[in-house]
């Protein structure tokens, strides 16, 4: 017996050989035929025909050892595929060319919960006589076989009990049995491990994926129906993809100082779907929401309604709102009081600052003379609300808000201190002033003798006063609570006091530079000149002085002219005695004294003297006259007696050096 490889020299052989006898065969077919329904008439448990010498008919005997195992098909080159199911069979095969030379193949199919084990075959291998020889059996583990030759043959199919195996397709799953062994009509397996698959649960085997078609295990790896598979057949798991839950924290801030308001639900997602997270819905006075964190201290993993995918395999997944504080910014305005007469100078750097963290403002820069910085107020008109580097927190709850701050200026208040200056009288308070307010100095409460109050200076040695008294002053220092310092300025002066002996015997006129002095008041060294001037019926007789030194002379003489340095009392003497006395006098420009003893004492004949002087510039003495114009003399010494005078006036005439030869009795004094 021989079996023929189905190689490419063997089929072309065949293919010689077709080529060959293919008119042998178009004669023969009818014959064949016929054959063939003979064989298939025959009874199927006979034993083989004898060989019949002449006729050109093979045999196959085919046997089983297991009833209704399986079935095998036998295809010939020269009839169609038959299948043949029941055992044993007797194969007759009719070749019309008469060469039982003829080519076929077996091939054997178990039914389900069977196995195919092996062939045994032996074939003819010579004949002697045309009576066939058998060879040995032969044995063969393949279902097939191959195009057996030289006919007739004798084959045995063997079947066994099948166990059938099963292959698992973990649909991107990992792990678990890859395949089991399973009895026909017995529940499967249990398996002894379950693949795995991130993110997904696994549902059991199914003939189709995505759970198509039967199931075969649970999800637990438990058979779930019996085998009724073929062998190699695969089973498909099935995996649902897991869902979870994301919760949102709205994660306040340690140190934030409100209340997060607002709420958000927790939402389910599905593995491996994407979906966007739900907008944020919280919100935190004076922060700004950025996005999502995994942990409560983490930065932003996610911003906010971003689209997410597989932030957990199951459960709960946390996100936690991240929080960054709102910043703004100070700008430090300088609010010049709109009375202010002094510019502001300096700087004050705009600061920035965060919500919820405590920073000191920037310190003041600004400057304004006159005025001291009281702190910041938030409008331009209103109060001081915070001080100069007050520490300050959550001005504004606005992200990126400029706010102001409006400096408050204050005008100093300063004080003038009322200095005597030599005063030995009398006392002052301080004054208080406002900067850029006007306001009057106190009014000089000091006093010293013989000495004039003409005004304050600044400095205690200025003789001429930068302030009258009472005036109104502004601004004389910037600083606040300076003291300044005003001096009083004093003049020196003599008092002249000049009176009358008898009350009604006559008055005292004095006169300074010609004029009558409106004052008693009068510098050192000042020049003035006293006039005794008598009533009616009295007469002139001479000067009582204190405080000044008056020789004979100027004793007697009227008008007087002394030098003022010293306290002076003057008292004009006047009698009320004609006969007694005499009124001696001078024309403008000069003075008459009378020297001698008084005339009380004097006879008639009796001389006496008087005599003049100059007593101001650009006069010159002229001559002695009586009251009724009589030239008496021209010697500015006159003696004469007593009786030539006697109820009688006595003039010294004076002229102006202008007209010094002119006796016109129009310069004299007519109020003399």
């Amino acid at each position: 017996m021989e079996i023929l490889k189905n190689t490419e020299e063997n089929q072309k052989s065949v293919r010689k050989r077709l080529i060959y006898i293919i008119s042998l065969i178009l004669c023969i077919t009818a014959i064949l035929i016929c054959s063939f329904i003979l064989i298939f008439s025959n009874n199927r448990n006979a034993e083989a025909a004898p060989w019949v010498p002449g006729i050109v008919t093979t045999y196959t005997y085919v046997r089983t050892n297991m009833q209704n195992a399986g079935y095998i098909t036998i295809e010939s080159y020269i009839t169609d595929t038959q299948t043949f199911t029941n055992f044993p069979e007797l194969l007759g095969l009719t070749n019309s060319s008469g060469n039982p030379d003829m080519y076929f193949t077996i091939v054997a199919y178990p039914y389900k919960g069977y196995k195919f084990e092996k062939f045994t075959y032996s074939t003819q291998s010579t004949s002697v006589n045309d009576i066939p020889s058998y060879a040995e059996t032969q044995t063969s583990t393949s279902n097939t076989l191959y195009r057996l030759s030289y006919l007739p043959a004798n084959i045995t199919v063997y079947w066994a009990v099948g166990e059938v195996t099963i292959n698992f397709d973990q649909q991107s799953g990992t792990g678990g049995v890859g395949s089991v062994t399973a009895s026909p009509d017995e529940a499967m397996p249990t398996l002894t491990s379950l693949p795995s698959r991130t993110g997904y649960t696994f549902g059991g085997y199914y003939t189709s994926p995505n759970g198509g078609g039967t199931q075969y295990y649970n999800a637990n790896g438990v058979s779930t129906h019996n085998c009724d598979l073929s062998e190699g057949t695969t089973l498909y798991a099935k995996w649902t993809a897991n869902t979870y839950t994301v919760v949102y924290n709205s994660n306040k801030p340690s140190n934030a100082s409100s209340a997060i308001s607002g709420t958000m639900s927790n939402v389910t997602h599905t593995y491996d779907t994407a979906k966007n997270l739900t907008a944020n819905a919280y919100s935190l006075t004076g922060w700004t929401f950025k996005g999502w964190a995994i942990s409560s201290g983490g930065s932003v993993v996610y911003n906010d309604k971003a689209s997410v995918k597989n932030l957990a395999t199951s459960g709960t997944y946390n996100l936690y709102a991240v929080w960054q504080p709102n910043t703004y910014t100070i700008t430090y305005n300088s609010n010049k009081p709109s009375n202010a007469s002094t510019s502001i100078s300096g700087t004050t750097a705009n600061s920035v600052h965060t919500y919820d963290i405590s920073k000191a403002l920037t310190k003041n820069g600004y400057f304004l003379p006159g005025y001291t910085f009281l702190g910041w107020a938030t409008s331009a008109s209103g109060d001081v609300v915070l001080d100069d580097s007050a520490t300050i927190r959550n001005l504004t709850e606005t992200n990126g808000a400029v706010f102001n701050l409006y400096a408050k200026w204050t005008a100093n208040t300063y004080y003038i201190k009322y200095n005597a200056n030599g005063a030995t009288g009398g006392t002052m308070a301080n004054s208080v002033h406002t900067f850029d307010t006007s306001k009057a100095l106190s009014d000089n409460k000091f006093t010293w003798a013989n000495h004039r109050f003409l005004g304050w200076a600044t400095s205690s040695t200025a003789t001429t006063p930068a302030y009258q008294n009472g005036q109104a002053i502004i601004n004389l220092t910037t600083t606040a609570g300076n003291t300044v310092n005003l001096y009083a300025v004093w003049e020196l002066f003599w008092t002249v006091t000049a009176d009358s002996n008898i009350g009604e015997g006559g008055a005292v006129l004095i006169l300074q530079n010609g004029n009558i002095a409106v004052s008693n008041e009068f510098d050192p060294g000042s020049q003035i000149t006293l006039y005794a001037i008598p009533n009616i019926n009295y007469g002139f007789v001479g000067w009582e002085a204190s405080g000044v030194a008056l020789n004979q002379f100027e004793m007697m003489a009227n008008p007087l002219t002394i030098t003022v340095n010293n306290n002076i009392n003057l008292t004009a003497l006047f009698s009320d005695s004609m006969v007694d006395g005499v009124y001696v006098s001078a024309t403008q420009g000069g003075m008459v004294y009378l020297v001698g003893d008084d005339f009380a004492s004097l006879g008639d004949e009796d001389y006496v003297t008087v005599f003049t002087k100059p007593s101001m510039t650009g006069y010159a003495f002229s001559h002695w006259e009586d009251a009724s114009g009589n030239i008496l003399g021209t010697d500015t010494n006159l003696r004469i007696q007593k009786a030539q005078i006697i109820n009688s006036v006595l003039i010294a005439v004076y002229v102006s050096t202008d007209d010094i030869t002119s006796n016109d009795s129009t310069n004299m004094d007519t109020n003399n």
